[in-house]
């Protein structure tokens, strides 16, 4: 479906959208309320990676999840292992198993998109979201997208228990943000238990260096920036009817993720494979707002994220490098443009 392709941008917006401003609760409450869940920054749940007392108590027993991963070696002693994001979990996939954990406490870097355990490197991007969050001169959303469109995400919001109607003034990539949270909000996945936050964690504890390849600020300018039109596109499989599905393959992508079913993981980048929230095919005005969308959010930031992970290769470096699937693998992807350089990724789990 078509907003399985817009998943990922969705749900790193959410992360980013709620970062900055609650440094307070470090519980996960699973009874949280729907519209809590959507507007509260995702707490932050620290997994001390040892202590005495702790020690003295029986070690709850690993998750038996199996995400992909791939690792590319070089002769100059280098491994790079790769795994695809999924940036709100559930609870059973905690503790991580050590096949996870293992590879972070063996290298020296842990690369991530951008780190979003760091309040202080969010807050510029934060800032910029507070100032640019409502139109001005008393402008609305339905000015910019379908008022059907808007009519239908606000109805398919309310079915889920969250009322927007403190949202109105607000822009188009504010309810586009705001999409994917509304659809966990009816799962028991957790953004504040995304691999990447946990990973960072440990990462820090553990005084692991942290290659960020990306920043915060320059992800919250590059999705605020997209047209009215591909907000227009995102919004229009969010309907009270279409809940449902949204809901079963927002689990179907935590299952595949889970269980390291790439060919579930990884959309199409044909946009004429997709289909909107009826099943039926979208248009070619859609197709060709999703190709414009491919090549900005995928495709150009591939050939930096391939730079980086080659210089780590390069340089002897061992990593632990954590983006979104939909970056590593298919054609364009970062992997595609490792082997075409001569570098071997193979998949190892």
């Amino acid at each position: 479906m078509l907003f399985k392709k817009l998943m990922g941008v969705l749900l790193a917006a959410a992360m980013l959208a709620g970062c900055a401003s609650d440094g307070g609760s470090s519980e996960h409450t699973a009874s949280e309320g729907s519209s809590q869940a959507v507007t509260a920054a995702p707490p932050v749940t620290l997994q001390p990676v040892s202590s005495a007392a702790e020690n003295s108590l029986p070690e709850p027993p690993e998750s038996d999840i199996t995400p992909a991963m791939w690792e590319c070696t070089s002769e100059n002693g280098a491994r790079v292992v790769f795994m695809g994001s999924m940036h709100a979990l559930k609870e059973e996939a905690y503790p991580l198993p050590s096949s996870v954990t293992g590879v972070l406490d063996s290298s020296d870097i842990l690369a991530v998109e951008c780190d979003i355990s760091q309040t202080t490197s969010t807050f510029t991007s934060q800032m910029k979201q507070l100032q640019n969050m409502y139109y001005a001169d008393g402008d609305t959303v339905e000015n910019h997208i379908s008022p059907e469109v808007v009519k239908g995400f606000k109805e398919f919001a309310l079915s889920c228990g969250t009322d927007l109607s403190m949202y109105d003034g607000c822009q188009a990539w504010v309810y586009a943000a705001l999409a994917e949270s509304i659809v966990m909000s009816r799962t028991d996945l957790d953004l504040s238990l995304g691999i990447d936050i946990q990973l960072l964690q440990r990462a820090h504890e553990l005084g692991k260096e942290i290659l960020e390849l990306e920043t915060a600020d320059y992800q919250t300018e590059l999705f605020m920036g997209f047209s009215d039109e591909l907000f227009e596109v995102m919004l229009s499989s969010y309907t009270a009817e279409n809940k449902d599905a949204l809901v079963a393959d927002l689990e179907q992508s935590y299952t595949a993720w889970a269980t390291g079913d790439v060919d579930k993981m990884i959309i199409p980048d044909d946009a004429s494979q997709l289909t909107g929230a009826a099943g039926e095919k979208i248009s070619e005005k859609a197709q060709k707002v999703l190709d414009e969308y491919n090549e900005h959010i995928i495709f150009e930031r591939n050939v930096n994220m391939a730079q980086k992970a080659k210089e780590l290769i390069d340089g002897g470096r061992k990593a632990f490098y954590i983006v979104g699937s939909n970056h590593l693998c298919g054609e364009r992807g970062i992997f595609d443009l490792l082997e075409e350089q001569g570098y071997e990724v193979k998949r190892i789990q």
